[in-house]
């Protein structure tokens, strides 16, 4: 017993002194904003109507119906006929249940964070297990082709084949990023849920439609505020330090700012800092991701740390394009 107790001494007090070095940062933060909406109210609420803008014109547009079919293929069992097709193939690229076909698929198309409201959809179903899950999501969570072609590449750049460019090196990284992970498929557990009577239509439809409204309320509303976090730490970044590091410290926290930022400088620097932002995705992409899978039990440390390896790869593989 007393072994027992001093081998717990010490694990209890890494993890209280980690807790206690992430209320300092909350704390931090909290001081830095609330002097920067005191000092500057008007470019904060400015953020804030910009990020709104960007919600209602690009966010919930392109989001809100994908993630509402969505919630439509997993509930009527489509989801398991894709994965029928093409899960064997990818099954052995990844080392991954077969089920998760569909959210390699929609996560690669769809945007953020469809790749996590699949992967929840495919976990609490029992489909897969949480280790599968965990592998899943860090890799699964990808800017969609629109936003990388349409957005980055022309409005932002004026060059299509930027964009192009920018969506492969970003998928081949995630990709990469999965293999990497892999394990042997003959290792895999075999999570197959019990026969199950599929939901009438106007319930399928009903909880599809209500489920994608919460999720859009969730992303809109973790976009605004990271916005709002961006557009001070860039004030503060410029002011001191420079147009490249505020462009850093944007793509640290939103992607959408970090390619407005991205534009201001010059085009190498710009496009290789934009590929790291792709790649990385964003803390505000990743709070989004965290709240889809809030409850689940699904844990993040693994999709943190292969986001930040999937930001350097894309990174280097857009140094090789340019």
């Amino acid at each position: 017993m007393i072994i027992i107790k001093a081998v717990n001494k010490p694990l209890c007090a890494v993890k209280e002194k980690h807790l206690r070095t992430e209320i300092y940062i909350l704390w931090l933060l909290i001081l830095f904003l609330t002097g920067y909406f005191l000092k500057s109210p008007s470019l904060a609420a400015g953020s804030v109507k910009n990020a709104l803008n960007v919600c209602a014109a690009g966010l919930i547009p392109s989001l809100f119906p994908f993630i509402t079919l969505v919630n439509m293929i997993t509930s009527s069992g489509l989801s398991d006929r894709i994965s029928h097709i093409l899960g064997g193939p990818l099954a052995y690229i990844f080392g991954i249940d077969r089920s998760s076909a569909c959210a390699i698929i929609l996560g690669s198309l769809g945007g953020f964070p469809i790749g996590a409201v699949c992967t929840r959809e495919l976990y609490t179903s029992g489909r897969i297990s949480k280790s599968s899950a965990e592998r899943l999501i860090s890799f699964t969570n990808n800017a969609s082709p629109a936003f990388c072609i349409g957005t980055i590449g022309l409005a932002f750049f004026s060059d299509i084949g930027y964009g192009i460019r920018l969506y492969i090196c970003q998928l081949v990284s995630a990709m990469l990023i999965g293999i990497i992970q892999r394990k042997p498929y003959r290792e895999q557990e075999n999570h197959t849920p019990t026969a199950g009577q599929i939901p009438p239509l106007s319930d399928i439809m009903t909880n599809a439609v209500s489920s994608a409204g919460m999720t859009m309320l969730k992303i809109c509303s973790f976009a605004v505020f990271f916005a709002v976090i961006g557009d001070a730490l860039c004030l503060v970044c410029s002011r001191f330090f420079g147009d490249i590091t505020a462009a850093l410290s944007a793509s640290v926290c939103e992607l959408t700012l970090a390619g407005r930022r991205c534009v201001l400088l010059e085009k190498s620097a710009a496009r290789l800092i934009c590929a790291f932002a792709v790649g990385w995705s964003g803390i505000s992409v990743h709070m989004q991701c965290a709240s889809v899978l809030s409850g689940s039990g699904i844990g993040m440390k693994r999709y943190y740390i292969c986001k930040l390896f999937q930001g350097i790869i894309c990174t280097l593989m857009m140094l090789i394009f340019i």
